[in-house]
């Protein structure tokens, strides 16, 4: 049977690109999270989610890709370069973007545009502080990475472009014009600056370009390998909310795309690579004890993923210089960390009643069961995700000694699939248990 695509909701007309991912119910295929989980709930139908599986499943995830991982960085950019007559790459001053950046730059391959958003409104009431790591910290990235990044790729690559867009402008509008149906322009994240337009490609300095038919490509740094144990058996898998920071609407344009760096299907050796350089980490006698962060359920508090997300960016991005100052990454994605600045300042301005009527709207039309809860009232705090297949790559030699980093297992709430069975994907073969 045909399926219906559906790239279009209210005034949204959204990216029809299946590298990103894509919602089935029933016979619809759906580009936008929110939209499939309301179709859900009229028809009573499950929602499944698909991300490039037909390259993935078959794909030889146990061979190590015998190319070191700077070449394979190398080659995406230049894999991105031969596509597209424009690249701009979204920078947040994180290690994901920035060897994204550092894959041009330093291969001597052009890269047109670097975009980093900053809320001004925000940064005029913050207080900088370089010891404090916590998400709700993050506009101080700006200053002590963001700021030192873009000011060295202007002294030595003058003919990339920088570009500084202010997403608060709109917060103090009393006139601003959005209604709940902001939900539909984003993929995962419904925080307040989501709301504000957070990622709006459609500046006036964006455009000009469009508007000439250029073939332009939007890069994400999407995004670390995640992997676990499970069975003694090392699987990697891919999440939706990773990719749901790639900006799903295009308005009437059909000569923009949006590519996550890593997880892309067009290159799928430069994941493995990834994936077999953490798994080698873990296997070593001396690296052992922090093996109980990657077992089977996961486990996922603050402190474990903090603590993998450095033990990984350390290991597969050389470029990076891991001085840099970084915050957390946000725990949920409504009432987000990140956006704290807002809550504290603008709690009753006309952005955020648009803001509230959009979480309002999605819970109200949105079966409960994939939303997450937290607190004695019951808020919803975040809308859960859907996870790929999972992907065997190699066996475990390391036996299970119980938790001797001594964090509390919590299995991950926020992953939809069922919690007793799940998609394997073992040497090219689908098996669920």
């Amino acid at each position: 049977m045909s399926k219906i695509e559906i790239s279009r909701i209210a005034d949204v007309v959204l990216e029809p690109n299946k590298k990103l991912g894509y919602y089935l119910v029933n016979d619809q295929i759906f580009y936008n999270k929110f939209q499939a989980m309301i179709e859900s709930r009229k028809t009573g139908s499950s929602i499944r989610w698909f991300f490039n599986e037909e390259t993935f499943v078959p794909f030889a995830w146990s061979q190590e890709p015998q190319a070191d991982i700077n070449e394979l960085y190398r080659q995406r950019a230049q894999q991105l370069r031969d596509t597209y007559d424009y690249i701009r790459i979204e920078a947040s001053g994180g290690s994901d973007s920035n060897t994204a950046i550092f894959s041009f730059l330093l291969n001597g391959i052009h890269l047109d545009e670097i975009v980093y958003r900053y809320p001004k409104l925000g940064g005029e009431t913050w207080q900088t502080n370089i010891v404090d790591q916590t998400a709700a910290n993050q506009l101080s990235e700006y200053e002590f990475a963001a700021r030192p990044l873009l000011k060295w790729i202007a002294d030595n690559y003058p003919a990339t472009k920088i570009t500084m867009l202010d997403y608060s402008e709109n917060v103090s509008d009393p006139d601003f014009d959005k209604d709940e149906t902001w939900i539909f322009a984003t993929k995962h994240w419904l925080s307040p600056s989501y709301c504000m337009g957070k990622f709006d490609n459609y500046h006036k300095s964006f455009r000009h370009i469009a508007d000439r038919g250029t073939r332009i490509c939007i890069i994400y740094g999407a995004d670390k390998p995640k992997i676990f144990i499970k069975d003694n058996k090392y699987f990697l898998y891919f999440l939706d909310h990773f990719t749901g920071h790639c900006t799903p609407e295009v308005g009437e344009y059909t000569n923009v795309t949006n590519e996550p760096f890593f997880w892309t299907p067009d290159l799928p050796e430069l994941i493995a690579k990834q994936a077999h350089m953490v798994k080698t980490w873990f296997e070593q006698p001396s690296n052992q004890k922090f093996i109980e962060t990657i077992r089977w359920p996961h486990h996922v508090n603050i402190k474990t993923r903090t603590l993998y997300e450095q033990i990984v960016r350390n290991l597969i991005y050389p470029y990076y210089d891991i001085n840099t100052f970084q915050t957390n990454k946000p725990f949920t994605n409504i009432v987000n960390e990140h956006d704290q600045w807002f809550f504290d300042n603008f709690k009753h301005s006309r952005v955020h009643q648009v803001w509230q009527a959009g979480i309002d709207y999605l819970t109200q039309n949105v079966d409960d069961q994939y939303l997450v809860r937290h607190g004695s009232y019951g808020h919803v705090t975040e809308v859960k995700v859907f996870d790929s297949p999972f992907y065997y790559f190699g066996d475990c030699s390391v036996p299970d000694h119980g938790n001797m980093l001594g964090t509390r297992k919590l299995v991950e709430s926020r992953i939809l699939a069922n919690a007793n069975t799940h998609r394997h994907v073992i040497n090219g073969k689908l098996v669920i248990y």
